[in-house]
Parts: structure tokens; C-alpha cells; sequence
């Protein structure tokens, strides 16, 4: 088989966001006395969509707030963090480089928003190695569903088949280990 695309998440793989988010979470939460662990943001947030964090959070918390209260919570405290900049994870610029010059389709799948991704590869000088991006609000449904992955391989050209993920969070991992080949379109048994 031969890889004609890789696919990859951004937050936690890509760039070292993961501990932001959970500096933000933590931050959202401490006016209340409540703390959320790195473990229980793992489990429970990491590849997730933002809107799907703070809806949980909200529920799990019983906090006082409306989901956009705290989606303008999240905004500003991330906005401070990010300004501060983040760092790319190590070796992954040197993949992206490597990638590129074996002309491989190079595609984003993420969760993330639009602006906020270009602007974290960007920031980090990788952003001319991606040729197409594909995000979880464009699709029906979100991590851990494939339909991400399945948008950025269509993006690429490439059939599911021909492409690599790159993924770190439990729920990008299911999603892109979800078989969605034609002879397997009836059953839930994971492989991408």
C-alpha cells in the first residue's frame, strides 16, 4: 500500500496545547472550588470540540453559567495563553519537513477552529507544509466519529486507505481507527 496522505490533529500532537487547555479548564473552574485533574481531562476533554468541553463542564460542575458564557470564558483566558505562544511537540517539525519532501499530502483534522489552528502552525512556522485542513464543526459529527478524518482525506484526493492519521487524544485515536472501507460500511469494527 502506498501513502498518498497524512492526516494529522493539531492540539497535543502537533503543538503542546493540551496543557493549555487544561490550565484553562482548571482556571474556569477554581471561582467555583472545583479543580479537573490531568487524567480527567484526558479521559473526558482532550479532542474534543470546545463547545462539547464547556457543555460538559457546565453539566458535570453544575456551574451557574450558559454554554456562551463560558465559551467567552474559554476565549479569553486562551487568548493570554496562546499570546505567551506554544511550542510545536518535539520531532514534529522534522516529520512535516520529511513528509513534504516526499510529496505526501500533508491535511489538518481538528477540532479546533479555523483561525486558531492556522494561526498556532503559523506561529510555529509549519503552516506552508499543509495543503488542506478539515474541521470537526464542518462535519456531522465529532471525534471519536471518523467523519473528520474522512472530510481531510477527501480533501487530500486520497481514499481512507491511502492515508496515515496522526492522532494523540483517546477520542482522535477511535475516530481514526474506525473501519470505513465499502466491505466493512455495515460494521463497527475499528480500522482506518
Amino acid at each position: 500500500m502506498i501513502i498518498k496522505a497524512a492526516i494529522f490533529d493539531l492540539d497535543g500532537l502537533l503543538v503542546n496545547t493540551e496543557v493549555v487547555s487544561l490550565r484553562i479548564y482548571q482556571d474556569m473552574l477554581a471561582p467555583y472550588g472545583y479543580d479537573i485533574t490531568r487524567e480527567e481531562y484526558a479521559q473526558s476533554y482532550s479532542g474534543r470540540t470546545e463547545r462539547h468541553n464547556v457543555e460538559s463542564i457546565i453539566e458535570c460542575y453544575d456551574l451557574p453559567i450558559t454554554v456562551d458564557e463560558g465559551l467567552r470564558q474559554v476565549a479569553v483566558l486562551e487568548h493570554g495563553y496562546l499570546e505567551m505562544g506554544v511550542e510545536l511537540m518535539p520531532g514534529a517539525r522534522e516529520l512535516l519537513t520529511w513528509l513534504s519532501a516526499k510529496g505526501i499530502k500533508i491535511a489538518l483534522a481538528s477540532a479546533s477552529v479555523p483561525e486558531r489552528a492556522v494561526s498556532l502552525l503559523a506561529q510555529n512556522g509549519v503552516d506552508g507544509h499543509f495543503g488542506h485542513f478539515a474541521y470537526s464543526a464542518e462535519c456531522e459529527r465529532g471525534k471519536p466519529a471518523p467523519d473528520v478524518f474522512l472530510l481531510a482525506a477527501q480533501r487530500c484526493g486520497a481514499d481512507p486507505a491511502e492515508c496515515v492519521a496522526f492522532e494523540d487524544s483517546e477520542a482522535g485515536v477511535i475516530a481514526d481507527s474506525l473501519d470505513v472501507s465499502p466491505a466493512r460500511k455495515d460494521s463497527t469494527q475499528p480500522a482506518l
